[in-house]
């Protein structure tokens, strides 16, 4: 059967997808995922689960590489239900796919890229609901109203029920950490750094301010 790579403008990215995520070649997942376009970039959740009361839910970030490939990463995790619920290391959690449409309304992500293997479908109704539902549903008014698809992920990430300073994003984690500032102390006249005297005991005790004291004559024995 012949695979008809879709171009990188028409594919209809945003929606639901489901299938399995391997990381590393090793753990398999099973995963729901709601990607939505946001001009350049995407952004949305991600489901990692046992059942509908197991699952880790994240953030998602991505955008279209140059190649035509969709690349996206679980930025922050939102949410954590159940026991033994299955979470990924967001630290090798980056993925890419090409997007693929087989024919008919058959639509798929696969992929492979730094051992982390994709194969998702296109689905049509979500299994765990939440706010971007009404984002894939009317996305041509989301799409069409600058920063409302923006507003909509800065309200997920306030429905985190993980305290913040435990809980950074992945852009936080990868964002690099300042140079240190170093201050020079400026040179004198001639060009020489100026450093403090070395002192001792006695001189410091001889540049210390000097004070008279007066002392009352003794009165006189007759």
């Amino acid at each position: 059967m012949m695979i008809l790579t879709c171009g990188v403008v028409a594919q209809p990215v945003t929606g639901v997808w489901r299938g399995k995520i391997k990381v590393k070649g090793k753990r398999v997942y099973q995963v729901e995922l709601k990607m939505i376009r946001n001009a350049d970039s995407l952004t949305g959740s991600s489901y990692y689960y046992y059942s509908t009361n197991q699952y880790s839910r994240y953030l998602i970030k991505g955008y279209f590489a140059p190649t035509g490939e969709i690349v996206w990463w679980d930025d922050q995790l939102i949410e954590k239900k159940g026991q033994g619920t299955p979470s990924g290391d967001q630290s090798s959690m980056i993925f890419s796919a090409d997007f693929n449409c087989p024919g008919g309304d058959i639509m798929k992500l696969d992929g492979t890229s730094d051992d982390n293997e994709v194969h998702l479908d296109k689905m049509k109704k979500p299994v765990f609901p939440d706010e971007w539902d009404d984002v894939i549903e009317n996305f041509p008014y989301y799409v069409f109203t600058p920063g409302l698809i923006d507003s909509v992920a800065e309200s997920t990430m306030a429905r985190s029920d993980v305290p913040e300073m435990s809980n950074p994003t992945r852009s936080e984690v990868l964002k690099p950490n300042p140079l240190p500032i170093v201050v020079s102390v400026p040179p004198l006249g001639d060009g020489t750094p100026f450093t403090p005297p070395c002192m001792t005991r006695t001189s410091r005790l001889e540049s210390m301010p000097k004070s008279v004291v007066t002392a009352a004559p003794s009165k006189l024995l007759v």
